[in-house]
């Protein structure tokens, strides 16, 4: 077996990336007798072309921003003639790790032999176990286990497709502190996970309780403050119904909202002032800010703004 692997790094945002020890123990854990390791940083890219894909596509992220040129890499592609008919069903599950009862997308695509995209035949069908499939959405059983869909073909299977219905082992808030205007509706976001693995789950999986409850209202994953409140601040605590032991903690506090004070969108300039007007006035009234006076920083800032605003 041939592995090639690119982690992403050298961008927080994304990744920072492994160490060239962790990505020894990565190819040991992945069962790799012998490795090397290519040349990293911006010129890593990887680009594939998946089943049923029709052209390739970068999947990396690199670290340069963009691709960078480079003058060698490494390719692999099939000899074998590109057929266009059908031969499987491939699903694409939006999440493979679903609470019992909880429903996740799952599309179908028609491949050929080749892995070239493929019109599947109206005759399929489709069985399950652990759950049901209708018009491309998956509902787990009420068991924990594996749940399975399969395509069904001429009396043959086609093409399979694993579901996870698992009891997560780990809750948490997106934002363990969270700032919301009087009477305003946020959603709380709530992500659980088993092992590393993130679950979707729905409303009735978690169970919501405020430490003040004047503070505002729950429903489901909506919290709605409170539209005036003497108490302003509150923990908010969110228990696993499945296995109360797994909870989480946030602290929501209540506060004013934005105020539109002017709004630049609709193209409206009226009652704004240009550059010079606003010059003027400065001086007319002794202002001495960064359009005018002493300010070094004076200068440059009359002629940045002169030469781009325009009203």
């Amino acid at each position: 077996t041939l592995i090639f692997c690119l982690v992403d790094g050298r961008n927080g945002a994304v990744s920072s990336g492994l160490s060239n020890y962790e990505m020894g123990e990565m190819m040991l854990a992945l069962g790799c007798v012998n490795a090397f390791n290519g040349d990293g940083g911006g010129s890593s890219t990887f680009i594939s072309k998946r089943a049923g894909e029709s052209s390739n596509i970068m999947r990396s992220v690199p670290s340069d921003g963009s691709e960078r040129s480079v003058s060698n890499g490494f390719i692999i592609v099939s000899t074998e003639a590109v057929s266009t008919s059908f031969a499987r069903v491939l699903f694409t599950a939006e999440n493979e790790y679903v609470t019992p009862g909880t429903s996740v997308s799952v599309t179908t695509k028609g491949v050929s032999s080749t892995g070239n995209y493929a019109e599947m035949p109206e005759e399929i069908t489709y069985e399950t176990t652990n759950g049901t499939y209708e018009n491309g959405v998956f509902t787990a059983g009420d068991t924990a286990g594996e749940a399975t869909i399969t395509a069904m073909y001429n009396g043959e299977a086609v093409g399979t497709t694993v579901i996870n219905v698992v009891i997560p082992d780990k809750i948490s808030f997106d934002s363990e502190t969270m700032t919301v205007p009087f009477g305003k509706t946020v959603e709380l976001g709530v992500t659980a996970n088993y092992g590393l693995n993130e679950v979707t789950i729905k409303a009735s999986d978690v169970n919501f309780l405020l430490s003040e409850s004047a503070i505002g209202v729950l429903n489901g994953f909506n919290f709605t403050a409170a539209d005036s409140a003497e108490v302003t601040t509150s923990t908010i605590t969110a228990t696993l119904a499945a296995n109360t032991e797994v909870t989480a903690t946030a602290t929501i506090t209540l506060g004013k909202g934005s105020d539109v004070i002017f709004d630049f969108e609709d193209g409206d300039t009226a009652g704004f002032v240009g550059f010079k007007d606003a010059k003027q006035w400065s001086i007319d009234n002794g202002v001495n800010n960064t359009l005018v006076g002493a300010d070094p920083l004076a200068g440059q800032f009359s002629e940045q703004v002169s030469s781009k605003v325009t009203l």
